[in-house]
């Protein structure tokens, strides 16, 4: 599989998009937000919202990850094919 810097740098950024839409349904499904319990406690902060902040953290360096790989001439390129 001989991929070019542009197709691996595209690749990297749909896996990282990818990533974030998948971390944001399982923040919102009840693996991370239980019903009537604010139990177990991480630095005396709930589940809830220790799991919020560590979400908030993944997404923020998915982000960063994504936008360093990310190159608009990607899709300048396609749109000329």
């Amino acid at each position: 599989m001989n991929q070019n810097p542009t197709n691996k740098n595209l690749l990297i950024f749909k896996i990282c998009a990818t990533c974030v839409v998948a971390l944001i349904i399982i923040s919102l499904s009840p693996l991370v937000i239980p019903e009537n319990t604010a139990e177990p406690f991480l630095f005396y902060l709930p589940r809830t919202l220790w799991s919020g902040i560590a979400t908030y953290i993944l997404i923020v360096a998915l982000t960063y990850l994504a936008t360093r790989y990310y190159n608009d001439e990607n899709e300048k390129a396609k749109e000329k094919e």
